[in-house]
């Protein structure tokens, strides 16, 4: 994704569909600007020369075209898998980094002059800094953070990350003299400093949240992660964050609550099963076993718990009751699910299909 903010657009590459897209800054008015693609990934702009930058990593691609779509142009084909654009507005080249070939590598802004800036390097994620010309970038495997000239010269290790990390993102704050990076091995957001100093972590175990439900009445939050994994609760604000369950195996997803019976239903798609605790954690129990639930949703007052299968199934279990109803088959890959119990109808989106649907 970047961001015009003068012209108050987002644009964003959307690699299962093979489109460059851009909308509002809201989300409203999203259009597809470039289609056919097969696999674009990282989207640069330079919004004075009404230009946009992105690699297209199956096409093995640097692409441009103007920032309404037309004007499609390959500058740089033959590479082996390009993932992450920036550009150099001052001198007009476009660099990209290419984690299967290890390196960097920089061209002018028509694709001529292609020339290695680092090579031998498993990189991720770089980030220009055009105020003291340097460019920045992350290596995942060998856990650091570095930086050297635009042209590849005095290479600096700025931070070494943990061992069990993976840094893979970069992005740079150079009027605030700071840059972050996610590490998708730790689940966390870091920043530091321009100069590696002054390390600290932003944001902490959110990244692989999967279900998130609210208890208005409690006044608490509540959230799975199937990457810690666990079952969450927290003040709306997110404030007093506390580890309710831990989920020794299996992947929790979906989370509910059931603001009359005051319990917290949950599905752990690996297991199997669907479980239920008290809003503190405590007194954990299974109430379906032996199907595949990703996510649902729950009627507090006809006392019935809905979810969608990995069996392409939607299915509804009744409290007191042994039978399970098989509301829906056939579905290709459904996921959230949302209930309006007033209108008496569900709704649920799939994944593969691409579609929201209801009955």
């Amino acid at each position: 994704i970047a961001l015009d903010l003068d012209g108050g657009k987002m644009y964003l590459t959307d690699y299962l569909n093979g489109k460059v897209q851009r909308a509002n800054l809201d989300g409203s008015g999203m259009e597809d600007l470039v289609s056919g693609l097969l696999a674009p990934v990282g989207i640069a702009l330079d919004e004075a020369g009404g230009k946009m930058y992105w690699a297209d990593r199956d096409q093995h691609m640097i692409m441009s075209a103007n920032l309404n779509g037309t004007g499609l142009d390959t500058l740089v084909s033959g590479l082996v898998a390009p993932a992450v654009v920036d550009l150099d507005l001052v001198r007009s080249k476009v660099y990209w980094s290419d984690p299967f070939a290890a390196n960097i590598q920089r061209a002018d802004f028509d694709g001529s002059n292609v020339e290695d800036v680092h090579t031998g390097l498993a990189v991720g994620g770089i980030a220009l800094d055009l105020v003291d010309d340097k460019i920045y970038w992350v290596e995942p495997w060998a856990h650091l953070v570095r930086r050297s000239d635009l042209d590849g010269n005095n290479i600096e290790d700025l931070v070494a990350t943990p061992a069990n990390g993976s840094p893979s993102f970069l992005a740079l704050d150079t009027l605030a003299g700071k840059m972050f990076w996610t590490d998708t091995n730790l689940y966390n957001l870091n920043r530091s400093n321009l100069d590696g100093s002054l390390v600290e972590t932003v944001i902490q175990g959110t990244v692989g949240v999967a279900g998130i439900a609210l208890d208005p009445k409690g006044n608490q939050m509540y959230w799975t992660d199937a990457s810690l994994p666990g079952v969450f609760g927290s003040d709306p604000d997110g404030s007093l964050t506390e580890l309710l369950v831990s989920e020794t195996s299996g992947t929790p997803v979906g989370i509910g609550v059931d603001t009359a019976g005051n319990r917290l239903y949950w599905a752990n798609s690996n297991e199997g099963t669907i479980k239920s605790a008290n809003p503190d954690g405590s007194d954990v129990q299974i109430v379906i076993d032996g199907y595949a639930p990703v996510f649902l949703a729950l009627d507090a007052v006809a006392r019935q718990l809905y979810w969608t299968d990995e069996g392409g199934m939607i299915l509804r279990a009744t409290e007191g009751s042994l039978d399970i109803d098989t509301l829906a088959t056939g579905l290709s890959d459904p996921l959230g699910i949302a209930l309006d119990v007033d209108g008496g109808k569900m709704y649920w989106v799939d994944d593969v299909d691409l579609t929201l649907s209801r009955a």
